[in-house]
């Protein structure tokens, strides 16, 4: 296999949607991948326009957002490493409704929907993947839009902090985690329908109760039992995990 299909099948075998793939179809979903390079600033793609194929991140971050009145934009998605975008457009044949936006130097793979559902009519491993991935980004919507409509805003900064824990973080309660934002603070308040300002003060507020420390952009777990609480995050059930 030649250096840069080889490069591209790592970054497809890295990202949640093509894990545990057999080496085959990530082979073929490789040689069909184009690489893209975006500058900070660059548009992917736009709201409204036709959905030519699926998004994989191999680096950098990107937002994916709407217009909001007085032509400002609210952020309905934060990107990063591994994740995937553009899916529900391509497999429903229908147009993209966000804009993404590179917020960083990024790069891009992109499969063409050709590709992609000429995959999933060969490989029922990969159908049953994407069946998966949707249901991963419908529960998680969801549980967005719950956020939105009930959190008060310490709920929501903490459940944006425990989604971007780590399983082996959220499963070690006693010990300190450190993260990164992965953005700057503007865009994680407006995913979060916050002002900077109130998002600032809400950081603040976590970390005079003892559940967080924050130093600029890194923000200390310290006590993630309790961040789970404010977030009101929702543990599987073994039997749960049992059918997963």
């Amino acid at each position: 296999m030649e250096v840069k299909l080889q490069r591209r099948a790592a970054i497809l075998s890295g990202a949640a949607a093509f894990a545990r793939l057999p080496a085959r179809t990530i082979e073929r979903l490789a040689a069909s991948a184009i690489e893209l390079d975006f500058k900070r600033g660059d548009v992917v793609f736009v709201r409204g326009s036709p959905a030519s194929g699926i998004y994989i991140v191999a680096s950098g971050h990107l937002m994916l957002s709407i217009p909001a009145p007085q032509g400002a934009e609210h952020v309905i998605d934060l990107k990063q490493r591994g994740d995937t975008f553009g899916e529900a457009a391509v497999l429903t044949r229908r147009p993209h409704l966000t804009t993404a936006t590179a917020v960083t130097a990024c790069e891009v793979l992109r499969i063409d929907r050709g590709a992609l559902t000429g995959e999933i009519e060969q490989d029922g491993q990969f159908a049953q993947k994407m069946i998966a991935l949707l249901g991963e980004r419908l529960y998680r919507q969801t549980a967005a839009l719950e956020n939105l409509l009930f959190l008060r805003a310490a709920g929501r900064v903490a459940r944006f902090i425990h989604d971007r824990l780590t399983l082996d973080d959220a499963d070690t309660p006693g010990n300190a985690v450190t993260l990164e934002l992965p953005v700057r603070k503007g865009l994680i308040a407006s995913h979060l329908n916050m002002t900077q300002e109130h998002f600032s003060r809400t950081l603040h507020e976590l970390s005079v109760a003892g559940t967080i420390k924050v130093d600029g952009v890194m923000v200390e777990v310290i006590d993630i039992e309790k961040l789970r609480d404010t977030a009101g995050v929702l543990l599987a059930t073994a039997e749960a995990e049992a059918v997963q």
